[in-house]
């Protein structure tokens, strides 16, 4: 309203001039210059007060702008940080479940084993419950069948194989009226050698019967030397291709006493031939009458002493299954009958014929 009134009194007439004023009057001059300018910023003060309020308050929002965008830059480093920690975490986790599927595909493959194996083990089952049952049956026979066993090394060697069942029958029902058991169907020749020396003892070329399975159990296991009985040289023949080295000798040999001295001390076996007139040079050796001097193991052979190895092994050997043989002699020795019988080509004959048929 000032401002109005001062143009509408003085502004407005065209004698308020600088020129008029000063005229008329020269101090009044510049005064006069200096209302106008003064109404004039008056109208560009009231023309900028409402810039300078927009400015005001585009620079509050400027700040506060800022100040949000400094909270949201905070904010995206924070995200960002959590974000780089989750992908870790996620990578963490994708390794662990990675690691546990190949878990889990083994702990299957491990399962999978374990159930072929318990259904085979299922199939075993039987197999092991039959096995303890045959256990428990030859337990319960144990004694009678190591006592038919013994006596048939021990009394039985100079019988041929018809004599010696019925030596077995016999003491069967002696076992059996002393109320001792003996397994129904036994055959000694398998109960006194297991398996894998039967092959063996065939690959040498044993006979496949009992008789000679039999006789080759009393040659493996002897407390006095053996006398066979070998017509046929089966013995002979087993025996060679059995033992390395075995010595082959007789009484008639010019160095039969060196044979023996050599086994003797050296530890080898010797087998003397056509041994049925025995020469009484070997008696101590066969009375094994040993005497030890000085940690030496001493046996007298002639007119010698000659060192005895524990390895030493004397075998006597005589074809004729008829010479009538000294009961001196028969005391000393373990008597071992090789002579064939009807029954035991009989038993070879069937399992040569089995061979044949089933070579498996």
């Amino acid at each position: 309203a000032l401002r109005a009134h001062m143009r509408r009194t003085f502004l407005d007439r065209p004698e308020f001039t600088f020129d008029a004023v000063s005229r008329a009057s020269k101090a009044c001059g510049p005064l006069v210059t200096w209302v106008v300018a003064q109404v004039e910023f008056s109208d560009i003060l009231e023309r900028v007060a409402p810039l300078r309020a927009e400015v005001a308050q585009l620079e509050a929002d400027a700040q506060e702008s800022e100040e949000r965008a400094s909270a949201l830059a905070a904010t995206v480093l924070r995200l960002e940080a959590a974000l780089a920690a989750y992908k870790a975490e996620y990578a963490l986790l994708i390794a662990e479940t990675e690691r546990l599927r190949n878990e889990v595909g083994r702990v299957e493959g491990k399962v999978a084993r374990s159930q072929r194996l318990l259904a085979s083990l299922g199939g075993e089952r039987g197999r092991w419950d039959a096995g303890r049952a045959a256990f428990g049956a030859q337990m319960a026979t144990l004694v009678g069948d190591a006592l038919l066993g013994a006596a048939l090394l021990a009394y039985a060697g100079p019988y041929d194989q018809p004599r010696r069942a019925a030596l077995v029958r016999r003491w069967g029902g002696h076992l059996s009226r002393a109320g001792i058991a003996v397994r129904a169907g036994l055959r000694l020749s398998e109960f006194l050698a297991p398996a894998e020396d039967r092959l063996a003892w065939l690959a040498c070329g044993l006979p496949d019967d009992d008789l000679a399975a039999e006789n080759a159990a009393m040659l493996a296991r002897f407390n006095r030397y053996p006398l066979v009985v070998d017509p046929a040289g089966t013995a002979t023949r087993f025996l060679q291709a059995q033992q390395q080295g075995l010595v082959v000798t007789s009484f008639l040999d010019a160095a039969f006493l060196k044979h023996v001295e050599a086994a003797l001390r050296f530890g080898t076996a010797v087998l003397v031939t056509d041994a049925e007139h025995l020469d009484p040079v070997l008696n101590p050796v066969l009375n094994r009458e040993v005497r030890r001097a000085g940690g030496r193991v001493l046996v007298r052979l002639g007119s010698t002493d000659v060192d005895v190895s524990p390895a030493f092994r004397l075998i006597l050997a005589t074809r004729d299954s008829g010479a009538p043989l000294a009961a001196d002699l028969v005391s000393r020795v373990t008597l071992v009958n090789f002579t064939v019988t009807r029954a035991s080509l009989q038993a070879q004959c069937l399992a040569h014929a089995m061979r044949h048929a089933r070579p498996d």
